[in-house]
């Protein structure tokens, strides 16, 4: 059977190999709950190592048992050998009591075998107890040696990880589409995370620019500085732009997620709660695909940095915290000295600061874009997207794709008997209906762009002004309406 159920005390723990879905059933509260595939997994690798581990020291300690075992049934072969071929009666009263050396006199022939009868009990002993007792220490260092070893991955198997989780996005959207379980608490600790996570990403560009200003009004070094970084200044404005429009983008997503949690907790009849779940589903997909279009593009380059960032901290764990420290730190002695506030201290100071940025942005919009996944509707967002693109280019196709949609996950709902799997194709829906009639206007992108152009021109950054026009041209190639 595919099925395995572990039982103990507080819980039971059922493991379907075939599909790798893991329940865990709590006796103490009667409540019942599926890991998410990294806990499984993470769950299914320990219990294989404390398995393998286990059968090593079961292997250890039986090879020590077979290893006794052949030594004491060799030990009376060898007495019989040694008595056999001695044969001298004078020698046999040395190791035998007095009452025997008297019977020895009366009947030599008989000394054989009651030698032989003497030496049979005695055999067993000579095998001391201290030999056994050390070797299981010894033992039991490989084992852990071995489970500290697997505990701290290597380049390799950090790069592997990098993609594997990438590979897990599309599961991890259609569970989280499907199974909505936000609480207030968790939304507003992950949105938190959003804001100081965007903040240090969008505060890195922002700080550029204030450095570009300075120096473009200290004269002909100053514009010289800043002509000569100007490519460098755009690294730093970008992940910036990006951080930004996330950053804005993620608190409606937040506001949906909330708004959604209570759809599927209507008290009535079960088909009363399915058409209450759906209607508020399909509403607030619409409004979504109206207000945070095109939230994929900051999403996406979070996901590439925090794969791009695990696979550099593995190559080279000591240099990429020296950098990230090193920058975050400077940067941070910046603000509080107020030194941009001067031209000397930006001259000094500016042509740092694209060199440090990149990293530091390169960190927080990894991370910025895990908060974002744990905390607002990403998944919507992505399915949203997705449906937009490929309506602005090919609506026909757009048109096809959404009914296979239908088709696919009518059948899935069907089978497993759940109405939840609609969710899917009615965000879809009206993200289409929304794309191809031309409603609506991306609120988020609006704003981002927006705040960083009036930025720009108040502290007179060109290089920001470039790069903010240079999204604005991008989202509205891609369909966006601003």
């Amino acid at each position: 059977m595919s099925v395995k159920r572990i039982s103990g005390r507080d819980y039971d723990v059922e493991v379907d190999y075939e599909t790798g879905v893991v329940r865990v059933i709590d006796k103490r509260e009667f409540k019942e709950y599926v890991l998410e595939p990294d806990e499984a997994e993470e769950w299914l690798s320990e219990i294989e190592r404390e398995r393998a581990a286990e059968y090593e020291r079961k292997k250890q300690l039986l090879e020590e048992i077979l290893a006794r075992r052949r030594k004491t049934e060799a030990k009376p072969a060898e007495a019989e050998i040694e008595i056999e071929t001695a044969g001298a009666p004078e020698e046999v009263p040395v190791e035998k009591p007095v009452e025997v050396e008297v019977e020895e006199a009366a009947a030599p022939a008989e000394v054989p075998v009651e030698a032989e009868k003497a030496e049979k009990p005695a055999s067993p002993a000579p095998p001391p107890p201290a030999p056994p007792a050390e070797p299981p220490a010894p033992a039991e260092k490989p084992a852990r040696a071995k489970r500290a070893k697997k505990r701290e991955p290597t380049a390799a198997e950090a790069a592997r990880a990098a993609v594997r989780e990438s590979g897990r996005l599309a599961a991890r959207a259609s569970r989280a589409l499907v199974e909505q379980r936000p609480t207030p608490t968790a939304v507003l600790k992950g949105l938190t995370n959003v804001v100081v996570y965007g903040f240090i990403a969008a505060g890195v560009g922002l700080t550029a620019a204030v450095a570009e200003g300075v120096l473009w009004r200290a004269g002909l070094l100053g514009a010289l500085l800043a002509a000569l970084f100007s490519l460098l200044f755009q690294a730093v404005y970008l992940p910036a732009i990006l951080a930004g429009h996330l950053l804005i983008a993620s608190t409606l997503l937040a506001a949906t997620r909330l708004a959604k949690a209570g759809g599927g907790r209507w008290r009535g009849r079960r088909w009363v709660a399915s058409v209450v779940d759906l209607t508020a589903w399909t509403v607030l997909s619409a409004a979504l695909a109206a207000t945070a279009r095109a939230v994929w593009i900051p999403l996406t380059v979070g996901f590439v940095a925090d794969a791009l960032l695990m696979v550099l901290t593995a190559l080279a764990p000591v240099v990429a915290t020296a950098v990230l420290v090193i920058g975050a730190i400077i940067i941070l002695l910046l603000l509080l000295s107020r030194s941009l506030q001067s031209a000397w201290g930006a001259a000094i100071a500016a042509p740092f600061i694209p060199f440090l940025g990149p990293p530091i942005q390169l960190w927080s919009l990894a991370r910025l874009a895990h908060a974002v996944w744990s905390s607002t509707d990403a998944a919507l967002a992505l399915l949203i997207a997705i449906v937009g693109v490929v309506a602005r280019f090919a609506e026909p196709l757009a048109a096809l794709a959404l009914a296979g949609l239908w088709v696919v996950f009518g059948m899935v709902a069907s089978a497993s008997k759940d109405w939840r799997w609609f969710r899917i194709p009615l965000a879809a829906s009206a993200a289409f209906a929304i794309v191809a009639r031309g409603w609506g206007y991306d609120w988020a992108a609006r704003a981002t762009i927006d705040a960083f152009t009036a930025a720009a021109q108040q502290l007179n950054a060109p290089g920001l002004a470039r790069a903010a026009t240079l999204y604005r041209n991008l989202l509205e190639w891609l369909g966006t309406k601003l």
